[in-house]
């Protein structure tokens, strides 16, 4: 969970360090009028999606040690936010389709994200048989 965390600090950065880059294509390639209708909610929507990865890192922070102590909310809190981040690129793919994987830090974006999507994912489904012994009455939730 750490790993995908790490990488969702990653793809948030990326988002960020992208949007004066992106600022500067649009300004070149569209019309003082369609820059001023454009840019905005794209810029918007561009610093939303970093500011958004970045509670998706703190939860998986949040969670390992108690996934590592084999308590359920912890695994339930981990799997929700590693099939959320997984499912991430295949909307990224579904909608934008892979004309944009050509721009580097499009690509450095979605690898990390698939990455950490994949490093969050599979270890909990690995770990999935250590919690079936939970029991109830432990005092763990």
């Amino acid at each position: 969970m750490n790993l995908g965390g790490c990488l969702l600090v990653l793809a948030a950065a990326v988002h960020f360090i992208a949007i004066p880059i992106l600022r500067r294509i649009l300004e070149s390639h569209l019309t003082t009028e369609a820059y001023e209708f454009f840019a905005p909610p794209f810029f918007l929507n561009h610093g939303v999606v970093g500011i958004l990865l970045l509670p998706l890192a703190f939860n998986s922070f949040y969670c390992t040690r108690g996934i590592r102590q084999g308590q359920r909310w912890a695994w339930r809190i981990g799997l929700a936010t590693a099939l959320a981040v997984l499912a991430l690129p295949v909307a990224l793919l579904a909608i934008m389709g892979t004309r944009y994987l050509r721009a580097i830090p499009f690509l450095v974006a979605a690898l990390a994200i698939t990455a950490a999507g994949l490093a969050m994912t599979l270890p909990l489904l690995w770990v999935r048989h250590d919690l079936e012994d939970w029991n109830p009455n432990s005092g763990s939730p």
